[in-house]
């Protein structure tokens, strides 16, 4: 339980950190590309607007590279192409560059002239057209220093993480400490109250026997062993349920679809009596999860008695075993009075009643679906409670097959 407590806090804290860091990285990314290449688009504005260069002094660039894109070179570095109407250059200011360097620009201006965009990249250039010229913004150096901030602000984030996981895992025992030791109070306070209420119930129960010796049966004495009996029930669910946790189980893989086919003949006697029809459907024939067959059988019963209990007189109750994606799929459907699907998320909560009052003449402790959950959970599957039509409601349970545990 512990473990578990920690293994959350851990993953909560590191991955609510990470999303901070990937955010805060993502939007400090796109605010300074978006700035480069504005102050790029206004240089170039600039630049067609007036026809000359830049103010700023910039070194030549480079030769092109062998692949015959433009080779980089500094940042605003602004080139010119102009072209007439007949397509031959009319104006260029890199006359003094080398013909290879001179072809792969004029060549390059021609494929964006004959384009549909009016600005865009090529390789590491940003480049604007105006009429029949086209200007050219080396971005190299910017672009890369754009990525260093990235690298090196992801690598921050990195060591920032490693260090508060560290951190946390030195630290997570001592936040939850109080947690866990009331939890633990709680627990050992419902084993201890069960163990002690036990004796007192059996010395009721032996008593009220000798009395039957004594003096007969009576209404008085029958009263009193059905309540001894139903407080020893639930005596033993609130045992049951704080030791579910730390109760490991035998698990092996085992046969779902049988323990649901038994636990539906066990159920089709009691129905009939009771004027209801359970219909089982199992596809495939044989479902195989890895469990404990005592703690699933006992969730089938709950389901199956759940279902009795709060089903409309003369009706079917459904019961499905299946397979959905990695998951053994049990559903039971059954038709029930309108009162009984309100707030279905709670139903799973401990001493639930659909009825608030508890004037309900339906026997039970409202605790039966929460020790299906906790039976649910152990199995690592999931249980949900949901309203289908005309009054219909569908508890279904889903348990990793065997191949998937």
């Amino acid at each position: 339980m512990v473990d578990k407590i920690e293994g959350k806090l851990i993953r909560v804290t590191m991955i609510s950190l990470l999303l901070v860091f990937a955010s805060t990285i993502v939007l400090v990314g796109i605010f300074n590309y978006v700035h480069i290449l504005r102050e790029a688009d206004s240089v170039l504005d600039s630049y067609s607007s007036s026809h000359k260069t830049p103010p700023v002094s910039y070194p030549p660039p480079p030769p092109v590279s062998r692949n015959g894109r433009l080779s980089p070179f500094n940042l605003l570095n602004v080139i010119e192409v102009s072209f007439n109407s007949d397509d031959t250059i009319e104006y260029i200011n890199f006359k003094d560059w080398d013909a290879g360097t001179k072809m792969v620009i004029v060549h390059e201006a021609k494929k964006i002239l004959d384009g549909k965009d009016d600005r865009g990249f090529v390789g590491f250039y940003r480049y604007c057209r105006s009429d029949h010229s086209v200007y050219f913004i080396s971005l190299r150096e910017s672009l890369s220093n754009f990525t260093s901030s990235l690298l090196f602000m992801a690598l921050a984030a990195l060591l920032c993480s490693i260090a508060v996981l560290i951190l946390v895992k030195l630290f997570s025992h001592r936040i939850i400490k109080p947690i866990i030791m009331s939890y633990e109070k709680q627990k050992r306070f419902i084993t201890d109250a069960g163990h002690e209420i036990k004796t007192p119930l059996a010395v009721i129960e032996a008593a009220c026997s000798v009395l039957e010796l004594e003096k007969g049966e009576s209404e008085w004495t029958e009263d009193i062993k059905k309540q001894v009996a139903r407080l020893t029930e639930l005596t033993n669910d609130l045992v049951f349920l704080s030791k579910m946790e730390e109760d490991d189980g035998n698990f092996a893989e085992l046969p779902l679809s049988e323990i649901v086919s038994d636990a539906v003949s066990s159920f089709s006697a009691l129905a009939r009596k009771e004027g209801k029809r359970i219909d089982l459907q199992v596809k495939p024939d044989l479902i195989e999860v890895s469990g404990d067959a005592r703690l699933l059988e006992r969730l089938v019963y709950i389901l199956l008695d759940n279902a009795m209990k709060y089903s409309l007189e003369n009706s079917v109750i459904k019961v499905f075993l299946g397979i959905s994606g990695r998951y053994a799929s049990l559903a039971v459907r059954n038709m029930t009075e309108e009162n009984n699907l309100k707030n279905l998320e709670s139903i799973f909560d401990r001493f639930y009643r659909a009825d608030s009052s508890r004037n309900s003449a339906k026997k039970g402790f409202g605790i039966g679906l929460a020790i299906a959950k906790a039976i649910t959970e152990r199995h690592r599957g999931r249980i949900s409670a949901s309203e289908e039509e005309r009054g219909g409601m569908k508890i279904e349970v889903l348990i990793p097959l065997k191949e998937f545990k």
